[in-house]
């Protein structure tokens, strides 16, 4: 065989092999930096991880904590009053998403949210998590794909991260989350760790700030 065939041969072989690292064995690893932490049967408070997107100043002395569900109607309709609450001062205070779906009514919201992750892998949490949240959005697989392709993530490297399921334990180990701190619907707010009961509105919620 020609040396210059044989250096070809090699060098395609190369790029193939990087190729299926780059598009499959990545995306499967990009989440085992550090290990989950178990969940405890009962929390006082939720915690802060290295898997929780963060919305705002990452040391902001103002900790938002949302438990939410992308299928959840509510949710949509206080999205712009957290967004509010974190653009008017988005040094101090910071908003930390949770998933919490509730299978029982939206068989589908659990997908959704494993494809936000799979959207956090590439650096977009939040592009794909306002997508999301905006009303009339469908949750259908075909959709979740359209959103990805839309705001321009790699789409292979999506795909193969939800054939791989890499992010159901991000999820579920949210969702264990959320039942340790027996919560009964979403979204649930908790501000810097106790549990917001006060209305869901820009003045309801800054109240409760001014008042930490």
């Amino acid at each position: 065989m020609p040396k210059k065939l044989l250096l070809l041969i090699i060098s395609l072989l190369a790029i193939t092999i990087l190729s299926v690292f780059i598009v499959v064995v990545l995306p499967e690893r990009a989440f085992q930096k550090d290990e989950l932490v178990e969940i405890p049967t009962t929390l006082s408070e939720p915690l802060i991880t290295f898997v929780d997107p963060i919305r705002g100043n990452k040391d902001a002395k103002i900790t938002i904590v949302e438990f939410g569900d992308f299928a959840c109607a509510l949710c949509k309709s206080i999205e712009p009053a957290l967004q509010a609450v974190i653009s008017e001062a988005p040094n101090k205070r910071r908003l930390i998403w949770k998933d919490a779906p509730n299978v029982n009514e939206h068989a589908e919201t659990f997908t959704a949210s494993m494809a936000a992750r799979c959207a956090q892998d590439q650096g977009k949490f939040w592009e794909y998590h306002d997508r999301l949240m905006l009303p009339g959005t469908s949750l259908n697989a075909e959709n979740l794909v359209n959103i990805a392709v839309q705001l321009e993530l790699n789409e292979a490297s999506f795909q193969s991260c939800m054939a791989s399921d890499v992010t159901r334990p991000i999820v579920q180990h949210t969702l264990e989350e959320a039942f340790a701190l027996d919560i009964s619907g979403t979204p649930t707010i908790f501000l810097n760790g106790v549990e917001y009961t006060g209305p869901l509105t820009i003045e309801g919620i800054n109240s409760a700030i001014d008042s930490l």
